[in-house]
């Protein structure tokens, strides 16, 4: 019988430890039952206090994750409600609390009966309705009025698996064809030319190819980013915040004779970049060093691809742990962040050059406020004019929102140096 021993010990690491989450030894069924959890985590969490008569004690949080894997599974599972509530009975053997067979199972079969008067209660409650904590609903509702509802309904939805076809290896044409003979249903992008779009995830060792370094997993946005950089083979190019290395490996399928450095601060993520142009068959030079401390003594560069540090808040359907892991005052922290690496990145641009500002962030805080306050001071800085199907022109910038079955939440603004300060 399956347990969900694994499960619990991923969950608390993400729930109760506040770690990232990671899938780091789950099969896929796992793995889709834990991020279910996730994504409906505020909702649980109300469950739980509704059928509970007392909180569950620090020293039991794992029966806590327990409970809530079994409401996940009698929830998505495609399976007997009771085989859900088994596993989750079996499971307290192997944690140790074999006493608690008969507590999980009271409490999950009460789950099931009261399913119904427990969704009525969520309908109550904000957080707990949208599955979003009440900082980032405020926070959506002020930057996006007229958004917020599609935002919150697609941060629930299953992610879609796109793909970036290395064109210096295989056409996209003769890549679909390879689709075609493994029966994997597709569709291709109109924005980006190497993009393909799964309608079923499968692991990236089924992709045809994917150890010849004929395909790479990259939403349709990130892929966007280095189009708009538009490099050229004749260029020296910076990517700077490069790991793990995908924008830094399209931007050279798009200009492989650019002279390109990629930087990071961490050598974990260093050796991320490495592994992946090695794969795609394609060289940088990589720094491991802090982006500040660099731009003090490194070389100017023809192009700059800034991909900043962020909230994530466009890509949580991806990253359901980011609604549990992020708070309000940490989106003041990393707009700072974000400000003073723009002004390192920017004094490594020659004159008459250019910098892509990148964020997988959604809350304007960290996008085009980021870069109004960059423009009032810095006098050679002047925002170049960039047009997206389906985007939403911010002036100085433009953000994609996260939609169902389609790209993840982006910001992009193209700066470009003048020769002359104003």
């Amino acid at each position: 019988m399956r347990h969900f021993r694994d499960e619990v010990a991923v969950t608390q690491n993400t729930v109760i430890d506040g770690h990232a989450y990671r899938g780091d030894g789950l099969d896929s069924l796992g793995k889709r039952l834990v991020r279910q959890t996730l994504v409906h985590y505020f909702e649980y969490t109300m469950a739980l206090d509704r059928l509970l008569a007392k909180p569950l004690p620090s020293k039991h949080m794992d029966l806590r994750c327990l409970l809530m894997l079994g409401m996940s599974a009698i929830d998505h599972l495609r399976q007997p409600k009771h085989t859900s509530v088994n596993a989750a009975v079996e499971t307290t053997s192997l944690l140790g609390k074999e006493w608690a067979r008969g507590f999980i199972n009271g409490v999950l079969r009460t789950f099931i009966r009261q399913r119904k008067e427990i969704r009525s209660d969520c309908l109550g409650s904000e957080t707990a309705s949208l599955n979003h904590p009440n900082w980032l609903i405020r926070a959506l509702k002020e930057d996006w009025p007229d958004q917020a509802d599609s935002i919150f309904i697609a941060n629930l939805t299953p992610p879609p698996m796109t793909l970036r076809v290395n064109q210096l290896l295989i056409s996209r044409d003769d890549y679909v064809d390879l689709l075609r003979e493994k029966d994997l249903d597709h569709s291709l992008s109109q924005r980006a030319p190497g993009a393909i779009r799964l309608k079923n995830a499968v692991p990236v060792r089924e992709l045809p190819g994917f150890d010849n370094g004929w395909v790479s997993v990259q939403d349709e946005s990130a892929q966007l980013a280095s189009l708009i950089l538009a490099p050229t083979s004749r260029e020296s190019i910076l990517d700077a915040c490069a790991a793990p290395g995908g924008k830094t490996s399209h931007i050279l399928e798009l200009a492989p004779g650019a002279d390109l450095t990629a930087i990071d601060i961490d050598s974990d993520r260093c050796n991320r970049i490495r592994d992946n142009l090695q794969r795609l068959n394609v060289d940088a030079k990589i720094v491991c060093q802090d982006l500040v401390q660099y731009a003090t003594k490194a070389p100017k560069f023809d192009a700059v691809l800034l991909d900043a540090p962020c909230s994530g808040t466009g890509v949580i359907r991806r990253r359901p742990d980011i609604k549990l892991l992020r708070n309000a005052p940490d989106i003041d922290k990393l707009s700072d962040l974000q400000k003073s690496l723009l002004r390192a990145a920017w004094a490594l641009v020659k004159p008459g050059g250019r910098l892509l500002y990148a964020t997988c962030s959604i809350l304007r805080r960290e996008n085009d406020a980021v870069i109004s306050h960059f423009l009032s001071e810095t006098t050679d800085a002047k925002p170049a004019t960039i047009s997206l199907p389906e985007s939403i022109s911010l002036g100085i910038g433009l953000q994609y929102l996260p939609q169902a079955d389609e790209q993840d939440g982006f910001f992009y603004s193209l700066l470009n140096k003048e020769s002359r300060a104003r």
